[in-house]
């Protein structure tokens, strides 16, 4: 179907995009100074291989997860009817709970290199051990967990299956799922649900609780010991960004979690959201990787890069203000997206844009929320040619922007009214065209969208004004403009477009502070928290990552 290929391919860009991330910080724990880390890199590369198994596994088996009235249920689709379905349903739970153990380890391994580093130098093999004993155990309890789960779900998901996903569970051999049910079918409590998610929330509460109960030794460690500033210095650094690595899978992987074995209990059918939550979970090993790299690799956090490079005043080469003004815009267009939910659809021939928020406000309203978004979509670019302009300006005649400010400013809100006027007088003349009923029926099938109403709902029928030369924009808006062309129907095709435009404002910051970060501006800097010590030893500054990628 549409949502099981939709789910796949989004799948296999996180997957691509974990893969990408994690080699980066393989090579990057491999190939730069980092000495410093010692064997600490022996754990980090555990953690970015497991980010790949995982996103790959998740790829491969499409995990899918439906909410009922008090039961949920779990399957891979390419488990479904295989013989060793089960066991791939096992796996699945295994490599959930796998982040939450080895970040367990991290947090041992770093109270350890602090209070006890004779230990690990002269024990070593008995930690691999141990972690490895302690691995197997929790893949056993996982295990019996689903196994718990399997045995006898009582026929709860037999029509839920068959009407939402086509499957029969009367099928010979039964299809392979994991049934959470908490009632059975023919009413009581089910025990067993009660145990397999008992045992579940158990694990999640040893690793967690054993990560905090180091977190906390960790930091009167780092308040008692008597270290040297280069140490103090690294050693503070690694533990943020262990502390990140914790946070990270928490919000992407624990809370989602939470929500698909909790909301049930509330009698309500919610439905797909386990399958949204479980693409959150997908989330994870893509996002992991990229955390790590900033923590660890720029010595600094985002929201240091952010008052160092934009409004620190030693660095106005950079063009602080400009940079401010895209973050700024950057939340303002997701912000909108966000409030007015813009919706894309493409027919035989034509494309239509409209607003959730302002479908059925009054027209004036309704044209200036189509409007707005318009002007919102060309506004990047439009910073854009003056930060090219700025940096022509600053290298040719360096003195006179700050001779000239506020002719600067205006000219920057001239140029910016100027464009937005004509893409709103474009979007008027586009406007008019909806007097052809030309999707009057489309919209009614689709939508439930009455065109025939006083004051009729409002649209955007046709849209050409979008030729934006970024790849994240350009190509997804080629391919809503330009497909209806082949008369061809591609549906909510265009909301995926339109989705992958909207991805821009949450990507463009990262990239700027990424690349803000890596280059050097033809000095020797190394960029370090100011407290700290300002030996080259004690970070991994960004000069030698642009050297890197530069050789």
């Amino acid at each position: 179907t549409i949502a099981v290929s939709l789910h796949r391919i989004i799948l296999l860009i996180l997957a691509s995009l974990s893969l990408l991330f994690n080699l980066l910080l393989i090579i990057l724990i491999l190939q730069l100074q980092s000495n410093n880390l010692g064997r600490y890199r022996f754990l980090l590369i555990t953690f970015a291989c497991c980010d790949i198994i995982i996103s790959i596994f998740n790829a491969l088996t499409i995990p899918t997860f439906y909410q009922i009235e008090y039961g949920l249920v779990t399957f891979t689709w390419a488990g479904i009817n295989h013989p060793f379905g089960f066991y791939f349903n096992v796996a699945f739970v295994i490599l959930f709970y796998e982040p939450f153990v080895l970040l367990a380890f991290h947090f041992v391994y770093r109270y350890l290199h602090l209070q006890k580093t004779y230990f690990i130098n002269n024990h070593w093999i008995l930690l691999v051990a141990s972690a490895i004993c302690m691995n197997a155990s929790f893949n056993c309890s996982s295990y019996f967990a689903c196994a718990i789960a399997s045995y006898d779900n009582n026929d709860f998901f037999n029509e839920i299956m068959e009407s939402e996903f086509n499957i029969n569970m009367h099928s010979h051999p039964r299809p392979n799922i994991i049934a959470v049910n908490y009632i059975h079918k023919s009413g009581g409590i089910n025990v067993d649900c009660f145990i397999s998610v008992s045992i579940s929330i158990s694990l999640v509460m040893i690793t967690v609780g054993s990560s905090l109960y180091f977190a906390v030794h960790i930091i009167f460690c780092l308040k008692t010991r008597i270290l040297s500033n280069q140490t103090r210095a690294l050693q503070i650094q690694l533990f943020r960004a262990l502390v990140v690595q914790f946070t990270v899978p928490f919000m992407l992987c624990l809370l989602p979690l939470t929500c698909m074995t909790m909301l049930p209990l509330t009698g309500i059918r919610f439905g797909e959201m386990g399958t949204i939550m479980g693409i959150i979970i997908a989330v994870f090993p893509a996002a992991d990787p990229i955390m790590t790299i900033l923590c660890i690799f720029a010595a600094i956090s985002v929201f240091g890069l952010l008052i160092l490079f934009i409004l620190n005043r030693k660095r106005k080469l950079l063009g602080g203000w400009l940079l401010l003004s895209f973050a700024i815009r950057d939340i303002i267009i997701s912000l909108y997206h966000a409030y007015v939910l813009p919706t894309f659809y493409q027919f035989e021939f034509g494309l239509v844009l409209f607003t959730c928020e302002g479908l059925y406000k009054p027209p004036l309203i309704g044209f200036i929320c189509n409007t707005l978004y318009c002007i919102l979509f060309y506004e990047p670019f439009v910073l854009l040619t003056f930060h090219f302009i700025y940096r022509y300006i600053i290298l040719e005649k360096p003195n006179l922007i700050s001779r000239n400010p506020f002719a600067t400013v205006l000219s920057v809100i001239f140029a910016n009214l100027l464009f937005s006027t004509i893409i709103a007088y474009d979007s008027y003349l586009v406007d008019r065209s909806s007097s052809e009923n030309f999707f009057d029926d489309a919209l009614f099938e689709e939508f439930g969208i009455d065109m025939t109403t006083d004051p009729p709902p409002n649209i955007v029928p046709v849209n050409y004004i979008f030729a934006i030369p970024f790849f994240i924009c350009f190509i997804p808006f080629s391919a809503i403009c330009l497909l209806p062309l082949t008369g061809i129907r591609f549906g909510e095709t265009g909301n995926i477009m339109g989705i992958f435009v909207s991805l821009f404002p949450a990507v463009d910051p990262f990239m700027v502070l990424f690349m803000i970060a890596s280059s050097n501006y033809g000095t020797n800097e190394i960029v370090q928290i100011p407290s700290h010590s300002r030996r080259r030893d004690s970070y991994i500054c960004f000069n030698d990552l642009w050297k890197f990628f530069s050789a």
